[in-house]
């Protein structure tokens, strides 16, 4: 499942939605309340941070985004290993994280 991160102009905290479609020129996210057609945003996907993007559509429950410029969609479909998880770094959780480390 890939995740989305859409920081808004007014709001102090960022919001997390689920990312349903994904394209070099926008996407779509489920469960987005609050948007405005032409509303402009910032989105975080993967390792893609921060791209400047303007509401097009709002349905029921979903949002479509138009980015600015054209994004890397290989990079935004990486896993940010901060986001959303807490990764251990110490003792044998921290080993248990590295496929390749020392067994």
């Amino acid at each position: 499942m890939l995740t989305g991160v859409l920081h808004r102009q007014n709001t102090a905290s960022p919001t997390t939605h689920r990312v349903v479609n994904l394209s070099a020129t926008g996407l779509r996210m489920s469960a987005v309340e609050g948007l405005s057609v032409g509303e402009m945003i910032a989105v975080t996907i993967g390792l893609v941070e921060s791209v400047l993007a303007r509401v097009v559509r709002v349905d029921e429950g979903s949002v479509a985004i138009a980015f600015v410029e054209p994004i890397d969609v290989v990079e935004a479909r990486k896993r940010r290993r901060d986001v959303g998880a807490i990764v251990p770094r110490a003792g044998w959780l921290g080993e248990m994280q590295d496929a390749y480390g020392k067994h």
